[in-house]
């Protein structure tokens, strides 16, 4: 069988994108000062992960069926 390991390390890799992402977000709000912190950067990263998580999806998804298909063809 094939495994999930993969697309499921993309995921949490995305996952933790977002978060570090989040907090650059959190701390320019909390700073208020404008620099320091590049929100366009920070926004792009957010649609980077969410990108990737998607991508992830979809190879989990092949993954899957190629696991239902080698079942089938098993038996």
């Amino acid at each position: 069988m094939i495994d999930f390991t993969t697309p499921l390390q993309g995921m949490q890799d995305a996952e933790n994108r977002v978060n570090a992402a989040g907090r650059q977000i959190v701390q320019a709000a909390e700073a208020d000062s404008g620099d320091g912190v590049d929100l366009s950067a920070a926004a792009v990263a957010l649609l980077q992960a969410r990108n990737a998580f998607a991508a992830n999806v979809k190879v989990a998804k092949a993954v899957d069926e190629m696991n239902r298909s080698l079942i089938d063809v098993l038996g």
